[in-house]
């Protein structure tokens, strides 16, 4: 309760990304990214605290993000099928449950964390296609 205290906006962007996708007007940037950083801090998150208990809910909304981002590539629209959303509902469930239970400054250190990730994998896509 701690941190939903401190941020009691935590999952909400996150389901409201969710029922844009089912809704049919959801785009890259205020749905796909929204999922894809909840993920990721979620991941930091339960890798700092050496959990692995959630991998399988991890996995499943890696694999949900993944086919959103390849349908997204080929069709330039942001969707997801019912499994789709499923697998992204539980996986909002668990961070809303995980971050309930965790400091303010866990939540911080573990959003600047993801962002040092993000940046690593900004330079590493920019070397690949010779940008950098």
């Amino acid at each position: 309760m701690v941190q939903l205290i401190t941020t009691p906006e935590i999952g909400i962007a996150e389901r409201m990304a969710i029922q844009a996708m089912r809704s049919g007007w959801a785009d890259y940037h205020n749905s796909y990214r929204v999922l894809a950083d909840c993920h990721g801090i979620l991941t930091i998150g339960l890798h700092r605290k050496k959990d692995d208990s959630m991998d399988g809910i991890l996995q499943a909304g890696l694999i949900a993000m993944l086919n959103i981002y390849d349908r997204y590539n080929e069709l330039k629209k942001v969707g997801a099928t019912g499994d789709e959303l499923s697998a992204l509902e539980m996986m909002v469930d668990v961070s809303e449950d995980f971050w309930k239970r965790q400091t303010a400054k866990f939540f911080r250190e573990s959003i600047a964390m993801l962002g040092v990730v993000r940046g690593r994998q900004i330079e590493a896509g920019k070397k690949k296609l010779g940008i950098a």
